[in-house]
């Protein structure tokens, strides 16, 4: 094997690593766009009821709080699941190609997004 062979080789290798990568952060990206739909539904319906109750329209029961609270939780559980998910496939790599790290751009959306998500909790669950 000639080394112009073992250099071809080494890099399909860290290719196929980058390809990985990049699948993993297009991943991440739709669990954070899942993650928006579901804090903002769960932060919007609590709202709405709001407006409906100031209107006269509706009557004054904590359920659409509750179930905001709920879709926000499930949304911000669900992206520090696929953060994880995420961290770790990166890590794989890493050991794998060590020209690759564990930080990312998708990463820190994912943590950005799931701080809103923290903090778009409380905000309910103070008005509830």
């Amino acid at each position: 094997m000639t080394e112009a062979d073992n250099t071809g080789v080494e890099g399909r290798t860290e290719l196929a690593a980058e390809r990985t990568r990049i699948a993993s952060d297009r991943t991440l990206m739709a669990w954070i766009r899942t993650a928006v739909s579901l804090v903002g539904f769960g932060f919007s319906i609590p709202q709405f009821f709001r407006y409906m109750r100031a209107a006269g329209g509706a009557t004054a029961t904590p359920e659409p709080q509750y179930f905001g609270l709920m879709l926000i939780g499930l949304g911000t559980l669900s992206l520090l699941a696929g953060m994880f998910e995420h961290v770790r496939l990166l890590h794989r790599i890493a050991a794998s190609c060590p020209v690759h790290g564990v930080l990312s751009a998708a990463l820190g959306t994912a943590v950005m997004m799931f701080a809103f998500g923290v903090y778009a909790f409380i905000q309910v669950l103070v008005r509830t």
